[in-house]
């Protein structure tokens, strides 16, 4: 695909993606454009990046929950409060 070609498409794919129904990649897959060409588009068409949230496997999950209650922890700890999970 030439890159004017993937241009003349990016302000249809640039609606799909604000509304979460396409991603960066399949994008970049279709229009063979640069993710700025992305964000330029998506500004001159005042449209905004989607949030997503990132599926975590159990083991990436266990991890997160043992740091962020080790530092629940010593934060408690150092405040001198209880951590009410530990009862």
């Amino acid at each position: 695909m030439m890159a004017n070609e993937g241009l003349e498409n990016l302000p249809a794919f640039s609606q799909l993606d604000a509304v979460g129904e396409v991603g960066w990649r399949d994008i970049a897959e279709q229009t063979d454009t640069s993710f700025g060409d992305l964000l330029v588009e998506l500004g001159r068409q005042a449209l905004h990046l989607p949030t997503f949230t990132a599926t975590k496997t159990p083991t990436q999950q266990a991890m997160f929950d043992s740091v962020l209650l080790a530092r629940a922890a010593k934060s408690n700890a150092a405040l001198g409060t209880h951590d009410r999970h530990s009862r």
